[in-house]
């Protein structure tokens, strides 16, 4: 992962107001703290307001790859003078209204501190000098600044120790974390976005232009060579990024030198060699995934996915201080996640619920109906499985950091999945100790997503005026063969492939496992399904039709992904020499209208059905030919 390794500080103002700006935080880029009481202000002069900035971005020593990075512009800053001295501002925070709801969502969910000894969204409802209109309407970036986004002691500043970087705020890193995990409105054409990037080389930096204010970045880096299918996003790869920029001279003003005053804001560092996670879908049940990062699978298939990471760099940590967890989030509809191997190295790794008795274990643990903190996700069901490592890398103080950490479980789609929309998404988290003192760092993986899409029938007579009850249907996937493998679905909407107990000669039987019956509305719905063609059969016709020609068709679910929302675009597409007796509303539409006729006249006579009812026909008259004439010798 990477991380800010060298920002400055300058001053500010009280009142909505911020009275220092630090830049330096591990976990999300900046840290931003208070200037110690009874400080003196500089004058400052007042001049015309800057409107520009720059955000400077280095890469790490390591990386061959420029990064690219998503900016929302969550703030302003208005009222800018600069010092006499030329080496400060003072400013007032202006949060954008965009955005305003969705950093107040996130005050609510955050959990590392208190302020003023009430939950942060409580206390900054009731100041009055950020959430109110008397003050020009809500602020919460101003008052997240001013009173949240702070050191422990609330009195040294990240500048202050060597290591200051090291310690930033807890609160900052948590609503970085939160904040990345929603899906923010975009809307260049008003300045509140951006896309950012690094140098594509060891070491090298580009200056990026944008307008002024705080940026929140998120890394949509592509890494190069990624020869996947479905090559997409690595989504936050890097830490999530909080950044003041740097402030740019009004074109043509005789003014003082804000950007002087602001030099080494806006800048950033990514630090190498920080420990990541990746998170891959490796097999839908027993078969190879197409895709890393993307699948689609059934209603009741099992998902198989592979969590890799490296030992960090424990260098002078004492026993006991070493931090190691992998924290995997599985959306509502995966359910019974299953840990079923963990390796280091070439040695695996066994439970270890004492956590002390057995230099190789780890401590699982597993909590069911949790908040689901994924998007598209409103349900309180997610699944959160936690891989402890500590006793592990606590008893093995000599083993080598960059060692490979594989983490390999399961989950099944269940009935409650998401059909379509965002799909089903899975993530991770590593949490290590990144300072001899045991302080705890997270760094979030990338999201990995299950999708699954539905189908249903609507069974009517020919003039499609009647729905019809009974009528029963089969259907198979095809594979790129073309050979067939009848489904069945069992209890609580899982599918399966039908077995041969519940076939007859291959087939599906009447009111067999692999038949499904159209409801008194003559519905048939099938959920769960992942895209592909599949073979739909008719095996019994409604009581009262014929069932001389039953209908057969096939059709293709076929599905595109957006890159920005991660939804699923859909269509539905019936082959070409399909009768006149089924038809989709349009490619969108997830239904099949099926008609059944009542007698030979009412079946069309042309195409390749009017082949198959003169073919049954035929045989039929000559069957009766035959039995007509065995009568008649038996006559004579």
């Amino acid at each position: 992962m990477f991380m800010n390794v060298g920002l400055i500080s300058e001053r500010g103002i009280m009142n909505r107001f911020v009275q220092k700006l630090i830049a330096g935080a591990a976990a999300v880029a900046i840290a931003v703290t208070g200037l110690l009481g009874g400080a003196p202000v500089a004058k400052a002069v007042e001049s015309t307001q800057p409107t520009e900035g720059t955000i400077t971005i280095t890469n790490s020593s390591d990386a061959n790859y420029a990064h690219t990075f998503a900016g929302w512009r969550l703030a302003t800053l208005k009222g800018v003078k600069v010092a006499d001295s030329g080496n400060s501002i003072e400013f007032t925070i202006d949060t954008t209204d965009a955005y305003v709801a969705d950093i107040e969502t996130v005050m609510g969910q955050m959990t590392s501190k208190t302020v003023d000894g009430k939950p942060i969204k409580a206390t900054y409802e009731a100041d009055n000098n950020y959430n109110s209109s008397a003050h020009g309407g809500a602020n919460p970036m101003g008052f997240l600044i001013d009173k949240v986004f702070k050191n422990a002691d609330k009195t040294t500043t990240v500048e202050d120790s060597a290591d200051g970087w090291m310690n930033s705020s807890s609160a900052l890193r948590e609503f970085a974390t939160l904040l990345a995990k929603k899906s923010l409105s975009t809307d260049s054409a008003n300045d509140y976005n951006a896309t950012f990037k690094s140098g594509d080389a060891p070491g090298k930096s580009v200056e990026n232009s944008c307008k002024q204010g705080f940026w929140f970045l998120v890394d949509t880096t592509v890494k190069p060579g990624d020869d996947d299918a479905n090559k997409d996003t690595i989504e936050s790869q890097s830490i999530p990024m909080l950044l003041a920029t740097r402030l740019v001279n009004p074109t043509g003003q005789n003014i003082p030198d804000y950007a002087g005053a602001t030099a080494s804001l806006g800048t950033v560092t990514l630090k190498a060699n920080e420990p990541s996670i990746s998170k891959e879908i490796t097999k839908v049940n027993d078969v190879n995934a197409d895709s890393k990062i993307r699948t689609d699978a059934r209603i009741g298939d099992t998902i198989t996915y592979t969590l890799t990471t490296t030992i960090p760099n424990y260098t002078g940590y004492n026993d006991g201080s070493r931090v190691l967890r992998l924290i995997d989030t599985a959306a509502h509809g995966l359910k019974d996640v299953t840990v079923t191997k963990v390796m280091v190295g070439n040695t695996e790794l066994t439970a270890d619920a004492d956590a002390n008795t057995d230099n190789n274990g780890y401590v699982l643990t597993k909590l069911e109906k949790q908040t689901d903190p994924l998007d598209g996700c409103s349900e309180k069901d997610a699944t959160v499985t936690t891989v402890d490592l500590g006793h592990y890398v606590n008893s093995n103080g000599s083993i080598a950091s960059g060692a490979t950490v594989t983490v390999t479980l399961t989950a099944v789609v269940d009935s409650d999945a998401v059909i379509a929309g965002v799909g089903n998404p899975n993530t991770v988290e590593l949490v290590y100790s990144r300072t001899p003192s045991g302080e705890e760092h997270g760094v979030p993986g990338p999201t990995v997503r299950v999708y699954t899409y539905d189908f249903s029938i609507h069974k009517t007579n020919m003039a499609g005026n009647e729905a019809l009850p009974g009528a029963q249907f089969a259907i198979a996937r095809v594979n790129a063969n073309n050979s067939e493998t009848f489904m069945k679905v069992g209890t609580n909407e899982m599918w399966s492939d039908a077995t041969n107990d519940d076939l007859t000669g291959g087939k599906p039987t009447v009111g067999g496992a692999a038949a499904f019956t159209t409801k008194a509305d003559g519905n048939i719905s099938m959920k769960g399904l992942p895209a592909g063609t599949y073979h739909v059969y008719e095996i019994k016709a409604p009581d009262g039709y014929t069932s001389i020609g039953l209908p057969d068709f096939t059709f293709t679910i076929g599905s595109t992904i957006d890159d920005g929302t991660k939804a699923a675009i859909v269509t539905y597409t019936k082959a070409t020499n399909t009768d006149d007796r089924i038809a989709f509303d349009n490619t969108t539409a997830s239904q099949a209208n099926v008609k059944n006729a009542k007698n030979l006249t009412e079946l069309p006579m042309t195409g390749d059905l009017g082949i198959k009812v003169f073919v049954t026909v035929g045989v039929l008259l000559m069957a009766a030919g035959a039995a007509f004439a065995l009568s008649a010798r038996m006559r004579s």
